[in-house]
């Protein structure tokens, strides 16, 4: 039986806490674990809150048949017009038809009256086809007890009532007790026979009699009688406390009334008027409020009595739960509660206070009379269980489902349903002039409408692939990219549809490169028999339900056609990743695997916010080879080898360094490099530059000629160490087939390596951060260079070592590398496939951003400038001790902590409180207490909330032990990003071994439209400098403006304006004056301009962009990089700069001045004035300004986050 489940009634906010959310977890939850067999789809909003986490055990096992769907909504269905072609009419036809192709053959509503004033829909154009389709009905009370509920809302009658109308569209009724089906006999025409009575329970783990942990201490309340509800008229609370005043003092004395429930301030309110009207002193009465399942059946095991006097239940869920705990239980003798209680000398008549006061007074003094009730509650309590409630269940829907022949009726052709309804749905969608309106005006609804579609049709069809799957145990794999040659990428894919076709899948080749699609080498094909089976397999190309998986550069993603897209065995080599392949993977792909955990890594830091899994690449196709006898080294020295197009990215100078600085003609050793010809392969001009700087350069072999797969078996097999010292890797499949074949390896400790390299199997060389320099020109990315020391150090010690020493180590490897097989990169696919196919959406991270905000600080700044681009809702954290200099803040903004010494725990607090999923912290040296600090870091990671930590400098201030990095070391560690902005940031965290969580983030510039034009100098003609950022005394202001003065004594024609705002300190004050001096002193004063103005930074950019060169004349700084100076490239005017290194990460996009003195940035500006290198149109600077600004930034952050918590 395939069964939807439509769980709306507990994605409510309002009922998550409420009987009715606790009813819908359980029967669902049942009805999986007890009846297995069945499919069940979790058919939810995505307007709602969603429900994965509730459903995480289900839906992660495979033994189960459970599906996660989440149906989207096109805008909000609470208009006031609600009739035919209403938004609400448009919900109902998207709804319908995802409900249609889904082809299930029952609908169970778990909560068919909500929706007032909110997104949720629980109804349906029966027009479409759909199975029949049945709801729980939990009561009638509103209908019933109309004055009450009804007349007092119009509205909400309105809506009620339309609803009710409404049942009569519903194939069956599912009540939770004898007498709510009996109230659906009595109030609805409806034929009995389509009433079931499927009963409740509860959950019998956390109600029980056993004990549990709770915060709340119940000694202090001493013997105590226990309400839970709430305080509407129906709940009876008002009775109840009349009947408790009544009692005796002594009774009441010793038994304090302690109510449980979500009460507003109002309604505590009321109940001390009560408690005040009936002469109840008020320290009798003790208010909890809401408590958590685990604190109330503490409550319950504890009570002395629970009372419940509800005038009107469905079914009474306190009871049960309260029975459940051992708690003995009186209640009203009304409606639903009868059949829980059992006999009616537990019972009282709730309109009645003395009735109550009696039966209360009877069972707090007749200790037999107790005992009954005790014993009563243990006795009831068996007849009710979610596994009796979930055979009543699927009895039922079995009975609805022959009565309509739906089982029949939905064994039809999946492609055929789908396109009749789609069809169906256009043709419906087409009459109404809500669409017809918006196709002329907003063509971003009909977007998101056709965004709905397409996302229900995509994880329709996911349903079908696993059913399909299911019965075959099998996919259909279209595997796309090049595999006719013996290249990497080609030996990868090869080796991967093999395995695949070996596991029994279903495996077509399909052969095509980034550029577009090609025909194989016939000559290939002929030699590989089973992988022509396979390409021609992809001829036909009529199957409608595979997986698309491509490996293929570049990665071409668009053109995928799939129920699932994959990009398979992905690798990358450097830190930053194309932005536009970014984008493309994120619209176009449902997952992707890579080849390790650095790559992983890498397109989770670019911000691909899709699921990624490792899945690594096989070795063993190397054991099909056989080395040839044919091929011999020219000499029996010990010789290192190096397999690699020898593009710089493969550190072929950093070899030839250490190789040239380690050996000499005179040492038995040989460095062979097997390469092959190609435009970035310089190999024989750098060996040539080597060979002459020595007088005695030791042998190296370059052969460049194509060699066999045996001939390369045999250069592996004759080789004494494989020596690769990369920039970067994906994977390195030579080290690993190297490893495999028992051959010794030296390699850079970075990488994607280092998934099977350690110290223990090879030999690891040091490195540091830097730049890339690859021919991607990738701006803001690092590799590891390779410590030439280290590399030199090894090689001795490799060429040196015994044979047995060695060989300890390589068996070490062949036992690691042993696992790294093909079929086990396929099966690895094949499970993260079937993982992909049981999920859908992924909720949006919920985010807080702890900073300084609104107040005269870069890091206040930096944070507005990133968050003001990221759409999510985000809660700015921030101190309440800083001075807020512009606007109030706004809604979003809470200040909960301080600056200095704060213990951050109203931090934590507020942080828990707002179910925050992520948190980013900015982080600067005196922003924090560090012990605080520390401890806060744990208690979020314990909570397993993402931490995102911004190291805008890493060097420790001077003199204070209190601020050193290693106080809070383990905590850094367990951060699941520290975000610097320099590689002289990563390599001071490197040598605190903070590596694989520590990621490059360049610091952004601001969107500003400028057309860049070319600015010709020529002599005479008045230069306007100008420079930018705080008054203070490390910005080099001083040593500027004396510069301007030697320019203008050498005859330049030139005026400076210093945009230099007010710090609020006295030493920003003391500089301003000290400025102003200075020019009155040069005789500079029509020359110079000081403006302290603090203004926006669009007007910034307008002022700067006007000038035609801005300096920054910085001398000394802790911080890593330079907020202002991006502001200087931004408005489109060149930059020179210092050579301080805070200006490191901009080198590529600013001219660096000759030092830090006046005279030295006079001859630099002059340098640049005479050489007309103040030219603003430079192509490259305009990308870099692209590439860097808040937007893009801030849409890459997110990215991150959202991949973080996708992808722990």
């Amino acid at each position: 039986m395939k069964i939807i489940i439509d769980l709306q009634g507990m994605q409510r906010d309002g009922n998550r806490k409420r009987g009715i959310g606790r009813y819908c977890l359980e029967i669902t939850k049942s009805l999986i674990h007890y009846h297995p067999e069945n499919e069940y789809i979790l058919f939810t909003n995505s307007a709602l809150s969603a429900l994965r986490d509730d459903f995480s055990d289900e839906l992660n096992n495979k033994k189960l048949n459970v599906i996660y769907f989440e149906c989207p909504t096109v805008g909000d269905i609470n208009d006031l017009y609600l009739g035919k072609y209403s938004k609400l009419w448009l919900s109902i036809q998207i709804r319908s038809y995802a409900l249609s192709i889904i082809n299930a053959d029952i609908i169970l509503i778990t909560s068919f009256f909500d929706g007032f004033r909110d997104n949720t829909l629980t109804s349906q154009d029966k027009s479409y086809k759909l199975p029949p389709i049945v709801s729980i009905v939990y009561d009638l009370i509103p209908l019933i007890l109309d004055k009450e509920y009804l007349d007092i809302d119009p509205e909400y009658k309105l809506f009620y009532l339309n609803k009710i109308k409404d049942l009569s569209n519903l194939d069956g009724f599912l009540t939770i007790s004898d007498s709510s089906s009996n109230e659906v006999k009595q109030h609805l025409a409806i034929n009995p026979n389509l009433i079931f009575n499927i009963s409740s329970a509860c959950n019998q783990k956390t109600f029980s009699t056993s004990n549990q942990d709770s915060r709340i201490d119940v000694k202090y309340l001493g013997r105590f009688l226990l309400y839970c509800g709430a305080t509407d008229p129906r709940k009876n609370l008002f009775r109840l406390i009349e009947a408790y005043a009544s009692l005796p003092v002594d009774l009441i004395s010793k038994h304090k009334l302690v109510l449980t429930g979500p009460y507003a301030d109002e309604e505590i309110l009321l109940i001390r008027e009560w408690l005040f009207s009936f002469r109840l002193p008020q320290e009798y009465v003790v208010f909890l409020g809401y408590v958590n399942d685990i604190e109330l059946a503490n409550l319950y095991r504890n009570c002395y009595l629970f009372i419940f006097p509800s005038l009107h239940e469905g079914f009474g869920l306190p009871v049960l739960e309260a029975m459940n705990c051992g708690a003995p239980v009186i209640a009203s003798n009304l409606t639903s509660l009868p059949e829980l209680i059992g006999y009616k000398e537990f019972l009282f008549d709730p309109y009645d206070s003395k009735d109550i006061a009696s039966l209360i007074y009877k069972s707090l003094t007749n200790e037999k009379f107790y005992q009954m009730i005790s014993f009563n509650s243990l006795e009831r309590k068996k007849y009710f269980s979610w596994n009796s409630t979930s055979k009543k269940t699927i009895a039922a829907l079995n009975i609805i489902i022959n009565k309509n022949n739906s089982l029949t009726a939905n064994n039809i052709d999946f492609i055929k349903l789908l396109q009749n309804q789609y069809e169906f749905l256009i043709r419906n969608l087409a009459k109404s002039p809500l669409v017809k309106d918006k196709i002329n005006s907003e063509t971003d609804y009909l977007k998101s409408l056709a965004s709905a579609i397409s996302i229900i049709n995509s994880q329709s069809k996911k349903i079908e692939l696993l059913r399909r799957v299911k019965n075959k145990d099998k996919f259909t794999w279209h595997i796309e990219g090049p595999f006719d040659s013996y290249y990497s990428l080609a030996i990868l894919n090869s080796n991967f549809a093999l395995a695949m076709n070996e596991l029994g899948q279903n495996v077509a080749l399909f052969c095509t490169e980034g550029p577009g699609d090609y025909d194989p080498d016939p000559h290939f094909l002929e030699k590989n028999p089973v992988i022509n089976n396979l390409y021609k397999k992809a001829i036909p190309g009529n199957e409608r339900f595979f997986i698309c998986t491509r490996n293929l550069y570049p990665p071409r993603v668009n053109d995928v056609d799939g129920v699932i897209n994959l990009l398979h065995a992905y690798g990358w080599e450097e830190s930053a990743f194309p932005y536009a392949w970014v984008d493309s993977f994120n619209s176009y792909l449902t997952g992707i695997t890579v080849m390790s955990n650095e790559v992983k890594k890498i397109l989770i830091d670019n911000g691909v916010y899709i699921p990624i899994s490792v899945c690594g690449l096989g070795v063993d196709h190397i054991d099909q080879i056989q080395a040839t006898t044919n091929f011999t080294l020219p000499n029996n020295k010990f010789s290192f080898l190096h397999i690699s197009s020898c593009f710089p990215r493969k550190g072929i100078e950093t070899l030839f360094a250490a190789y040239f600085q380690s050996f000499n003609a005179h040492d038995d050793v040989i460095l062979i490099i097997k390469t092959f010809e190609n435009p970035h392969n310089k190999v024989h001009n750098i060996l040539n530059e080597f060979n002459k700087k020595s007088s005695s350069p030791p042998e190296v072999l370059i052969l460049d000629k194509e060699l066999s797969l045996s001939e390369i078996q045999s250069l592996y097999l004759a080789s004494n160490a494989i020596v690769a010292p990369s920039h970067g890797e994906g994977f390195n499949l030579t080290v690993a087939e190297g490893m495999r074949l028992g051959v010794p390896v030296i390699t850079t400790a970075w990488g994607g390596q280092t998934d099977f390299c350690n110290i223990s199997n090879s030999w690891l060389i040091d490195f540091s951060f830097e730049y890339s320099n690859n021919h991607l020109r990738l701006f803001s990315s690092v590799w590891a260079r390779p410590s030439i020391t280290s590399l030199s150090k090894i090689m001795k010690e490799v060429y040196e070592l015994p044979q047995e020493v060695l060989q300890k180590k390589t068996e070490i490897a062949r036992k690691t590398i042993a696992n790294f097989t093909w079929k086990s990169v396929a099966q690895k696919n094949i499970d993260f496939s079937h993982k992909l196919l049981l999920s859908s959406f992924i909720k949006l991270p919920r985010i807080g951003w702890v900073t300084t905000w609104n107040s005269r600080c870069g890091i206040a700044t930096y944070s507005r400038h990133l968050v003001e681009h990221i759409q999510n809702d985000l809660l700015i954290i921030a101190p309440d001790n800083e001075s807020i200099e512009f606007e109030s803040d706004s809604t979003n903004v809470e200040r909960c902590w301080s600056l200095g010494e704060d213990d951050l725990e109203k931090l934590y607090e507020f942080i828990l409180n707002c179910k925050l999923t992520s948190l980013v912290i900015q982080f600067n040296f005196g922003f924090y207490n560090f012990l605080a600090l520390k401890e806060l870091i744990n208690k979020l990671h314990s909570k397993n909330i993402k931490i995102i930590l911004f190291m805008h400098s890493t060097v420790e201030p001077p003199n204070k032990s209190d601020k050193c990095l290693h106080l809070i070391l383990s905590e850094l560690s367990i951060c699941d990003r520290i975000l610097v902005h320099t590689p002289a940031d990563l390599n001071r965290l490197k040598e605190m071994n903070l590596v694989s969580n520590v990621s490059l983030f360049p610091h952004g510039v601001l969107d500003f439209d400028r057309k860049l034009v070319n600015k010709k100098y020529s002599k005479g003609k008045e230069i306007h400098i100008s420079t930018y950022g705080f008054c203070l005394p490390n910005k080099g202001l001083i040593e500027l403006i004396n510069a301007i003065k030697i320019i203008r004594n050498r005859n330049y024609n030139v005026k400076l304006t210093l945009y230099c705002a007010l710090y609020p300190s006295e030493l920003s004050i003391q500089l301003s004056q000290e400025l102003q001096t200075l020019i009155t002193q040069l005789g500079l004063d029509s020359i110079v301009s000081l403006n302290h103005s603090f203004v926006s930074h669009k007007e910034t950019l307008l002022s700067l962009s006007k000038t035609d060169l801005v300096v920054f004349p910085y001398q000394s700084s802790n911080e890593s990089a330079s907020g202002a100076v991006r502001q200087g490239i931004a408005s489109g005017t060149p930059v020179a700069v210092t050579p301080s290194s805070i200006f490191d990460d901009v080198a590529e996009v600013v001219h660096r001045l000759p030092g830090f003195t006046s005279q030295d940035i006079a001859d630099g500006i002059i340098f640049l004035l005479d050489n007309n290198s103040i030219n603003s149109s430079d192509k490259k600077i305009k990308e870099w300004i692209n590439l860097h600004k808040f937007s893009k930034l801030a849409h890459r952050l997110f990215g991150l986050i959202r991949s973080l918590e996708i992808n722990s």
